[in-house]
């Protein structure tokens, strides 16, 4: 990566694999760690969080030689992980590479997480201070539990909106006579339609084992996050997840109204169960009145998905 980084010139595009996927997804956590310089999380996200490793370490990798890296498409397939970034050369903004990246506090128990910043970046000068943090206690709110360390990761967006559109527009009208068309359409269009800000996601059928209830439809669960006043989208690298910038406390409580609402009963006393269910659950599973654009690009969200795993498969 030394090599590469300073072989690409300013702007320039540079592309990554990694096919030591099972290394990076924390099968290995050794050999993960004097690899590619970060501790790996073995969870749900693993596969993004694979994603975001690998970036941070080429980010690493080019700030030695005063780049630093922005990144225009970032995704998973079969065996392995690719990214493909642009090296630019700029002292000033190798300064503020601490802000782009995080630590990650996942939850023991209940699979909640939350993102230190290794460093802070004041908007509109060269000045950056120390992350302050932790932003958790000595254990969660959620069941009590305490928690795994993972990272540091790049926590800024994976992909570039712009560059996504234009691949996609290309395979369209270009990728005709190419037997992967449909497969590439799909995942340009996951990919374009992930919320950029947001780092890793929940799984709703790990949600649900948590608390021995049923799984919720991923519509059902979608609307009751929008109609609490934030953002959801799907994963690229999962079927079946949400990425949302609501924080864990509005995640359970929506699982746990769910839950209660189909018939979920405490049957095990002084467990991850019993300390979710201790906690307050104000939200209401109705459907939200929604745009008819809305429910269009979540239908056909779900219909990629399907097409995606079919592809994969």
């Amino acid at each position: 990566l030394d090599t590469a980084v300073q072989a690409v010139r300013s702007g320039g595009l540079l592309c990554v694999t990694a096919t030591d996927l099972a290394v990076l997804a924390g099968n290995h956590i050794q050999a993960c760690y004097g690899k590619y310089g970060g501790m790996p999380l073995k969870r749900v996200y693993c596969h993004e969080f694979a994603l975001r490793l690998l970036l941070s370490c080429v980010d690493s990798h080019a700030n030695r030689h005063g780049r630093y890296i922005k990144p225009l498409f970032s995704y998973k397939a079969d065996f392995y992980v690719r990214v493909f970034v642009q090296v630019i050369e700029s002292q000033r903004e190798v300064q503020k590479t601490t802000a782009r990246r995080s630590y990650v506090y996942d939850c023991v128990g209940c699979h909640s997480f939350y993102l230190q910043k290794v460093g802070k970046h004041t908007p509109g000068t060269q000045h950056v201070a120390p992350g302050r943090g932790p932003p958790v206690g000595r254990s969660c709110e959620q069941c009590g539990k305490d928690f795994y360390i993972g990272g540091p990761i790049w926590s800024d967006p994976i992909h570039d909106t712009e560059f996504l559109s234009q691949m996609k527009e290309y395979v369209v009208n270009e990728g005709r006579y190419l037997g992967t068309e449909k497969r590439m359409t799909g995942m340009l269009t996951l990919a374009e339609e992930e919320l950029p800000e947001v780092p890793l996601f929940y799984e709703l059928s790990t949600l649900s084992k948590t608390i021995h209830s049923t799984c919720p439809p991923l519509t059902t669960f979608r609307s009751a996050i929008l109609n609490a006043g934030y953002q959801v989208s799907l994963a690229h690298v999962c079927p079946k997840s949400i990425k949302t910038n609501a924080p864990p406390s509005v995640v359970w409580d929506v699982m746990r109204r769910w839950a209660l609402d189909n018939g979920a009963k405490l049957r095990e006393p002084d467990t991850v169960l019993e300390h979710c269910f201790a906690k307050s659950r104000p939200y209401k599973l109705i459907l939200p009145y929604i745009p008819w654009q809305l429910w269009i690009s979540m239908f056909l969200g779900s219909l990629l998905t399907q097409n995606l795993t079919g592809a994969q498969g």
